[in-house]
């Protein structure tokens, strides 16, 4: 499937960015928690695993504002 971004942004009125934006917010909060996992698996006994659910969630959560804009 080949798109050009530029008349999605035309045709939406800026949705698509919004929307874009929406999605990446979540998969840098994807990262963030899992780093944060890593980071304090020294201090807490289950920060890792408690750290990849949370990221989990965050990217079930991008996979749905991606579906939710595709349809």
């Amino acid at each position: 499937m080949v798109c050009s971004f530029s008349k999605l942004r035309i045709l939406k009125g800026g949705q698509f960015e919004k929307k874009l934006y929406r999605f990446v917010q979540f998969i840098l909060l994807f990262i963030a928690s899992v780093a944060g996992g890593l980071a304090l698996k020294n201090i807490f006994n289950y920060s890792m695993i408690m750290g990849l659910g949370l990221g989990i969630v965050f990217l079930l959560c991008a996979v749905f504002v991606a579906g939710k804009y595709k349809q």
